[in-house]
């Protein structure tokens, strides 16, 4: 698990984002979806590994969160970190999650309803997702649900046809008639596009992770602008920190007791 940075994401510090990965994911594979979203949104991603063990025994594993509700290891400890962010003094908590990552995301959401924690303040943002329930929280005196959800779904895509389309989801669906399941491959070019529009929900003038794309396109466009105005040398706006080789540090590390990764230069992927 590490943190992807923006260069430029220093306007956005009073938010906290987490990306929750998919099945038969790896920590490369990972981490090159995390460095879109960051590219994308221009802010700093945390990224949580929902660790592989092959396709047969991450199946069993979605079967466990799904089918049979039982909190896994993983679910547990993204419960964890999220319980970190919520307690920290983030404006926002924003969850990224993928696939697999959509049954994971659930369970955790539902430890923290449990838990009676400020899921008012925390954004579920899913992928293809595989779940078939999320969890609310009611406030009796603004009538209102919490977390905010929003799902995004490519019609043929297998996954999400007997996961989000087919059950409904608190928060706003969107999709789109186009098939593919990978995050990279299908959904953020598609989503990039704004080719997902309502499938089922209350209609709003615009998505609302589409505005927090348009905001980092206009702060991007706006600070290339000023660099031209005062001739200056530009530079490419997403500088990473390379974290291959080094064990991957999680948003809540005391509790894991993982190691944190050198902030320098990278290391090759060890075979």
């Amino acid at each position: 698990m590490a943190c992807k940075e923006a260069a430029d994401s220093s306007a956005y510090n009073n938010e906290h984002w987490i990306f929750v990965n998919g099945m038969c994911v790896d920590n490369n594979l990972g981490y090159a979806n995390a460095m879109q979203l960051s590219k994308l949104f221009n802010r700093k991603i945390e990224f949580f590994h929902n660790p592989t063990q092959g396709l047969l025994f991450d199946f069993i594993e979605c079967m466990i969160g799904r089918t049979f509700n039982f909190q896994t290891p993983v679910s547990r400890s993204l419960a964890q970190c999220l319980t970190k962010a919520l307690n920290a003094p983030y404006s926002k908590v924003v969850l990224v999650a993928h696939s697999q990552g959509g049954i994971i995301s659930s369970n955790a959401v539902e430890l923290l309803i449990e838990r009676n924690l400020p899921v008012q303040k925390l954004e579920v943002y899913t992928f293809g997702s595989a779940a078939d329930k999320f969890e609310e929280a009611n406030d009796v005196e603004t009538k209102q649900s919490y977390p905010y959800y929003e799902h995004y779904a490519n019609e043929d895509d297998y996954v999400a046809k007997i996961g989000v389309l087919h059950w409904h989801l608190p928060g706003n669906v969107y999709s789109t008639k186009r098939d593919g399941h990978l995050l990279g491959d299908h959904y953020l070019p598609t989503f990039k596009q704004k080719q997902y529009s309502l499938y089922c929900g209350v209609k709003v003038p615009e998505p609302r992770l589409y505005r927090y794309m348009d905001e980092a396109r206009e702060r991007r466009e706006s600070k290339t602008l000023h660099k031209t105005i005062g001739n200056k040398k530009q530079s490419n706006p997403y500088r990473y920190s390379s974290y291959f080789g080094h064990p991957y540090p999680s948003p809540c590390e005391a509790e894991l007791g993982l190691l944190s990764p050198s902030p320098t230069r990278a290391q090759p992927p060890q075979m």
